[in-house]
């Protein structure tokens, strides 16, 4: 998908949360439906100490952004007093009854399966299984891996990525093979990518896969994070 970098609660988060070029990551779920998901990201740019936050929408089948599904505030002279959960309070209320028209509430809907822990540093395959609700475990797993290609280094890196995904039952025999992503799609100053988070929605049919990326410019290292879906088996 084209790599283009909770509703109201995180209005409850210190102002501490937002310094620095590590933004906040904010899960705002699946549409009712799950066949939608929508995410934000906000922080402050270290070149400008000025904050942003931008919001996205995403179709989980097509693995594409809504038509008008990427909403941004950007760093401007209008914003320069404001503190980055302001700004994402503002985006949020600007875009109310887009997320309203996709069919999100505020509540947040999605099934987390993994989250990166603090310090990883080398990434494998990730598993992950989905209850489906229950206190059995699904007959069905799925095995995540992120593979990446870099050219060059620091700010002169042109990086890439995909998922390969594998469906297996409880024998561990595989039971389809695809994957989502493309490494035709190149990212300037990418010098790692991790798989985030992993969710799913309460249909238990969509996958939505968060990718952080380490981006490395003039001024230092910075974060963002992006997203891959599909619809499970689907792939």
């Amino acid at each position: 998908m084209k790599k283009i970098l909770g509703l109201i609660t995180i209005l409850a988060i210190g102002h501490h949360a937002f310094s620095g070029e590590v933004p906040l990551f904010v899960d705002l779920g699946f549409s009712e439906d799950g066949a939608k998901y929508a995410f934000a990201q906000c922080g402050v740019i270290d070149e400008t100490l000025q904050a942003f936050a931008e919001l996205y929408i995403v179709n989980a089948k097509d693995n594409d952004y809504v038509i008008g599904g990427i909403r941004k505030i950007e760093p401007s002279k209008e914003t320069v007093n404001l503190s980055a959960r302001k700004i994402y309070a503002n985006l949020v209320e600007q875009n109310k009854e887009l997320l309203e028209h996709h069919g999100f509430s505020t509540e947040v809907s999605s099934i987390p399966l993994y989250r990166l822990a603090p310090g990883v540093v080398e990434q494998g395959p990730i598993e992950v299984r989905d209850f489906q609700g229950t206190d059995r475990p699904s007959e069905l797993k799925y095995l995540i891996q992120l593979k990446e290609k870099t050219e060059g280094v620091d700010k002169d890196a042109i990086s890439s990525f995909y998922l390969e995904i594998e469906q297996r039952n409880t024998e561990d025999v595989v039971l389809s093979r695809g994957s989502i992503g493309s490494t035709r799609l190149k990212e300037k100053g990418v010098t790692e990518y991790k798989i985030y988070r992993v969710l799913t929605d309460k249909t238990h049919s969509n996958l939505a896969v968060i990718v952080q990326r380490l981006i490395k410019g003039k001024n230092g290292t910075s974060i963002r994070f992006g997203v891959e879906t599909t619809r499970l088996g689907e792939y």
